[in-house]
């Protein structure tokens, strides 16, 4: 690349029409990757509303990023192209289920409209248009439109961090007021004993059952081996998880605690295990019909629970319904907070407050019923007080006295 020199840029009449003639500003502009600079040139204003020295002045303000010494040469590649490298560089160090969902919300959300673009001419204003678009146009929720912008400034950021971008414009992205969360409806326990009892004997009412026992992750109790179980001190250990048939690491290290489990499924998972005489320490706690595979939760899901709650007409349950059933019942029978956050495998107690512990009706009663005992009460008798030394008594207002006036102020 050519030694970077300062640019004054050129100023010159365009087009024939008194009316329409401008001003064009041309400089050269250096390029990373490129030997020699290329030429750039950008509409100043017509000929009728501003003068050459006006011109020139607006091209000066153009070319002070240009000319700073702390100005760096960005790449004309695009979108679609660093994109390609991302998976490269920076997709294999991530989790299967991110890399999936990544590649997923970009060919889903972000190619068809930025994806031919050189990243360096995506400007702030058509950055925050391309989220707007997604608002009105598929009415996105608003999760939804916080992943791509996540993914999306990811990218960016990696484009910075490898020296193809000098800054990262999707982080001034506004996404707009974010809406109230809302709880969703929990199953009751009487609905969990009716799904339970409704599921065939075996395998399946055994998976359901150690979800509840454990409050775990969706993928977290297929991917269990018999050595991650133990039933003597009534513990589990997470040590991986299971995602769209890929084993892989738990989602954070707090994801991977020791969970203790209740008495009672301690003695349901040694009757269930007599089924298994031969299996290994290094065996699925609930293996496929292979033997070799963890159980698909999905299957079970779209299989057994869904078509059971239909048919019991009981509130929809799902294996995260039945995490934040798990977290509300015992933060609603006195568990102190930290060690439900350890039970969960959260890494901040705020996730477990704000996500999986549901305020029940009962609690919520008894609070408003707390209230309503002290507004109740009636007020304790208490004699008037004599007056301030420094007040007079309060008068009839068309006495002339005013309420409160000081003595020194007659």
């Amino acid at each position: 690349m050519s030694r970077k020199r300062y640019q004054a840029g050129f100023v010159r009449k365009r087009g024939k029409n008194v009316q329409t003639q401008y001003w064009e500003g041309t400089w050269r502009e250096y390029v990373r990757g490129e030997a020699k600079p290329q030429r750039r040139s950008a509409r100043l204003g017509l000929v009728r509303e501003m003068s050459k020295g006006d011109a020139k002045h607006k091209l000066s303000e153009l070319l002070h990023e240009v000319n700073s010494p702390d100005d760096q040469p960005e790449s004309p590649i695009t979108l679609d192209e660093f994109w390609r490298k991302f998976e490269q560089l920076v997709l294999p160090n991530r989790k299967y289920s991110t890399r999936r969902d990544m590649s997923h919300t970009y060919k889903l959300y972000i190619k068809s409209e930025l994806g031919l673009r050189q990243m360096k001419s995506i400007s702030r204003e058509s950055l925050q248009l391309f989220f707007n678009r997604l608002l009105l146009k598929g009415e996105l929720a608003y999760g939804t439109r916080m992943k791509v912008k996540m993914y999306l400034s990811s990218i960016f950021t990696h484009a910075v961090k490898y020296g193809y971008l000098t800054n990262n414009k999707v982080r001034s992205v506004d996404l707009g007021q974010k809406p109230p969360h809302t709880q969703p409806d929990l199953p009751t326990t009487e609905e969990l004993r009716m799904i339970e009892e409704a599921l065939p004997h075996g395998k399946y009412r055994m998976f359901f059952q150690t979800s509840m026992g454990m409050g775990a992750r969706a993928g977290e109790v297929p991917a269990l081996r018999w050595r991650f179980l133990d039933l003597e001190q009534g513990i589990v250990w997470i040590r991986q998880t299971v995602y769209d048939g890929k084993l892989d690491s738990p989602k954070t290290y707090r994801s991977a605690p020791q969970v203790y489990i209740p008495e009672e499924l301690v003695q349901k998972l040694r009757e269930y295990k007599k089924q298994f005489p031969n299996a290994t320490d290094d065996d699925f706690v609930f293996p496929s019909q292979t033997g070799k595979t963890p159980i698909r939760y999905s299957n079970l899901l779209n299989r057994w629970l869904r078509p059971i709650c239909k048919r019991l007409g009981i509130t929809r349950t799902t294996w995260l319904s039945l995490r934040h059933w798990y977290g509300t019942e015992l933060a609603e029978n006195g568990v102190p907070l930290k060690t439900l956050q350890e039970q969960m495998g959260h890494a901040s107690i705020a996730t477990t407050m704000k996500y999986y512990v549901h305020a029940q009706e009962k609690s919520s009663r008894e609070a408003a019923r707390v209230i309503g005992r002290a507004m109740g009460q009636p007020a304790k008798s208490v004699e008037a007080e004599p007056n301030s030394a420094n007040f007079d008594d309060i008068t009839d207002d068309t006495g002339g006295d005013l309420v409160g006036a000081r003595r020194g102020n007659r």
